[in-house]
């Protein structure tokens, strides 16, 4: 449910907000609280400062794009987010017409953080690079 719901407050990479953060208690509501958080969770990521900071070995520093908080998130809220964020980014860049191999920003991104993904989604990013 949070990634059909990932973009609802909008992203780093997508400013338009489909929800307003005041109505946070009501999408809650719909999604259930779990969902909401991580849909916040993706919504808030200040990608620039979070991305460098998802490397295994490195500490999950993460920063909040609407308050600036800086915090280490649960290891299965950071687990969610970099599930979310792999299968978003893999829609992005490889659905389409035309599209026969995944980018080079896409394999790189998820060379820097795909251990720390689910094992569902590293096979299916596995799937994806054999396509190559």
């Amino acid at each position: 449910m949070a990634g059909l719901s990932h973009a609802a407050y909008g992203t780093d990479g997508f400013v338009t907000s489909l929800v307003s953060l005041d109505r946070r208690g009501e999408v809650g509501e719909v999604v259930g609280p779990e969902v909401e958080a991580l849909v916040y969770l993706y919504a808030s990521c200040d990608r620039d400062f979070v991305y460098p900071n998802l490397r295994e070995g490195v500490a999950p520093a993460f920063r909040d794009r609407f308050n600036g908080h800086v915090f280490e998130p649960a290891e299965d809220h950071l687990r969610a987010f970099i599930d979310i964020t792999l299968a978003n980014e893999a829609d992005v860049g490889v659905v389409g017409p035309g599209v026969l191999e995944p980018p080079g920003w896409l394999l790189s991104l998820f060379e820097q953080i795909g251990t720390r993904a689910s094992r569902s989604v590293q096979d299916g990013f596995e799937r994806l690079i054999c396509r190559r």
